[in-house]
């Protein structure tokens, strides 16, 4: 099995973990939950925003997607990929076409189980505030539970609700 890791952090500063420590502790979780891995491949974006993808590596990593050089890509947390929600939901649209596995590690949720991840959301909604739910969407996205077309709806929805 081929495995991507993706970091960014937007700044080189203290705070935060940096993309060596985000590397780092993919890489634990995958030796920790994977067999037979062949090949690591790395991409770090320091210095770059995640408010959109223009960031040199994330877009390497989007052409060695679709050339299927990897099977699962691997990030520390969603918002090291992408903190736009379209972005987002492209990616993983795109990972999906060319049936490419996602793994946050700090997000982890049941693959593709609407009723657990509906009931989750359930006991929990009331509780977050306002600008926690796009993370909700962004898991329902990953979970393979809400396609980007749904998303996209829910998204518009909580706009105009918020407008």
């Amino acid at each position: 099995m081929k495995i991507a890791i993706y970091s960014r952090k937007s700044r080189f500063s203290e705070s935060g973990e940096s993309v060596e420590n985000q590397i780092q502790l993919c890489k634990e979780y995958i030796e920790k939950h994977f067999d037979n891995i062949e090949k690591f491949y790395i991409y770090e974006d320091e210095g770059f925003s995640g408010g959109n993808t223009d960031r040199p590596q994330f877009q390497l990593m989007l052409k060695d997607a679709k050339n299927k050089k990897f099977d699962v890509l691997v990030c520390y947390r969603l918002d090291r990929v992408s903190r736009n929600i379209a972005d987002f939901s492209n990616l993983i649209e795109e990972l999906q076409r060319h049936d490419i596995s996602f793994i946050s590690i700090k997000e982890q949720f049941p693959k593709n189980d609407r009723s657990s991840f509906h009931e989750m959301v359930k006991s929990t909604v009331d509780a977050l505030p306002a600008l926690a739910i796009p993370v909700v969407i962004l898991v329902g996205i990953t979970a393979g539970i809400f396609t980007a077309t749904e998303s996209a709806a829910i998204a518009a929805l909580i706009a105009f609700l918020a407008g």
